[in-house]
């Protein structure tokens, strides 16, 4: 901006501070409600982790040490004697009971209950795996399985359906140590990460359309402060390196420090669901990334517009655009450079003009001389003196004083074209007897003499 306008300058640095926190603030606005705040990504990322299938195997592994205990504790069977059930016998029952198919619904479900509380279109939430229905089919699985068993091995029962129920032990185990259901956190309540996610994802949801709506304002005000779009490049090049910089530095120095408190903060009840807590970390760990990327766009971006405003100052791209501007230059980017050069232009436009006249006096001056006396060539001269008096002094106070001087120089130029046809009468009666053969005026006895002869 001009020295003389130190107002606007300060203006434009506020913006420039303004458009540098706005865009700070939409990195990781932008990138909580691409990952940690979308049910779709988390889901995504839960898979990416292989959540369900490590759940389930954490749970059928449960089940299978609850069939092991069950049959340890079984008074009919000799502990010297062979297992009842085989290994391939209890984990046939744990994997027909208990399916990763399941287990994956389960969470699938617990995840978009979860955000509907964190979105506000739930009022509760209670994190809690159901597991009434595998129960189920574990307890029906061991009791089919121990009958064949009981019935290969007798005494005096050959038929499975005849043994009877009291010798079978797997099942009522089952139904009193395996539970239905399991809590996903302490109490099945929600953790403090999901309170404050609930909390601050209305103000994400708005703030994510609100800012970049803002840094579009700013930079559109800062062009109207500057009237430049250099200015305007400078400042939106700088306001996006800065802030890529910034987000750069908080991705990756805030990052393993964030990610570490959310792993020692998040309490779940169960070790089944340990998994669980290396995927919300994962989800974490792309929040930074992401964050990161957009940081490094940020600053590409910056780095980018300002390299393009450096070189179109410089005329790089004068071969692309057909050359300079119309008047021959390139507009100067500061404003007191640009003062002084509409004072040069000025200066030479009327130096132009004046040149102009002398031009044209001088031609007429020429034509006064060829084949003129003296006394006319005396009077053109005095015509041209006067017509460069009149344009010694030039006043370019305004634009109405200009336009006045130019018509005053055209008055004078009249002027010496109305003396210059005179002069050209007074040529007409030119007498070739007044001069001598070198060309000097005889006096009135020589020409008296001549006309004797």
């Amino acid at each position: 901006m001009s020295q003389r306008d130190p107002d606007s300058n300060v203006s434009v640095y506020i913006l420039v501070g303004l458009l540098i926190i706005v865009l700070g603030a939409a990195i990781p606005v932008i990138a909580a409600e691409r990952t940690v705040l979308d049910s779709d990504h988390a889901v995504e990322t839960m898979a990416d982790e292989d959540v369900s299938d490590r759940t389930t195997e954490a749970f059928q592994e449960k089940l299978r040490e609850v069939i092991r205990e069950a049959l340890a504790e079984d008074p009919s069977v000799d502990q010297e004697s062979d297992p009842l059930l085989t290994d391939e016998e209890i984990q046939g029952i744990a994997e027909t009971s208990l399916t990763e198919s399941y287990v994956d619904a389960e969470l699938t479900g617990q995840f978009e209950r979860t955000y509907e509380y964190i979105y506000g279109d739930r009022d509760d939430l209670a994190l809690v795996f159901d597991l009434g229905e595998p129960k189920q089919r574990a307890i029906a699985e061991a009791e089919a399985v121990e009958r064949e068993a009981r019935a290969q091995r007798g005494p005096g029962v050959t038929n499975p359906e005849a043994v009877p129920d009291d010798r079978l032990v797997i099942g009522s185990y089952l139904a009193e140590e395996f539970p239905s259901e399991q809590n996903i956190t302490t109490g099945g309540e929600p953790p403090g990460e999901i309170e404050t996610a609930a909390t601050a994802s209305g103000t994400v949801g708005i703030l994510v359309w609100l800012l970049p709506v803002v840094a579009a304002l700013l930079l559109g005000v800062l062009y109207y402060l500057s009237r430049s779009l250099h200015r305007t490049g400078e400042a939106a090049g700088a306001a996006f390196v800065a802030a890529g910089l910034l987000g750069l530095l908080g991705s990756v120095g805030g990052g393993p420090i964030v990610r570490s408190l959310v792993e020692g903060r998040l309490t779940l009840e169960n070790p089944e669901f340990a998994s669980l807590s290396d995927g919300v970390v994962a989800m974490v760990g792309d929040l930074f990334e992401l964050m990161l990327l957009l940081s490094s766009v940020l600053v590409i971006v910056g780095v980018v517009v300002l390299g393009v405003v450096y070189a179109d100052e410089r005329g790089y791209f004068d071969s692309l655009t057909g050359g300079a501007e119309s008047s021959g230059r390139r507009e100067p980017t500061d404003q007191a450079q640009r003062d002084g050069y509409r004072e040069s232009t000025n200066r030479e436009n009327t130096g132009g003009d004046r040149a102009g006249y002398d031009e044209r006096g001088s031609a007429t001056a020429e034509r006064e001389y060829v084949g003129a006396d003296d006394q006319s060539a005396v009077g053109t001269d005095q015509s041209l003196d006067e017509t460069d008096q009149s344009l010694g002094e030039p006043d370019h106070s305004s634009e109405a004083d200009e336009l006045d001087g130019y018509s005053d120089d055209e008055s004078a130029a009249g002027a010496v074209e109305n003396q210059t046809a005179e002069s050209q009468d007074e040529t007409a009666e030119y007498d070739p007897d007044q001069y001598d053969e070198h060309g000097f005026k005889r006096d009135s006895t020589e020409k008296s003499d001549n006309g004797d002869r």
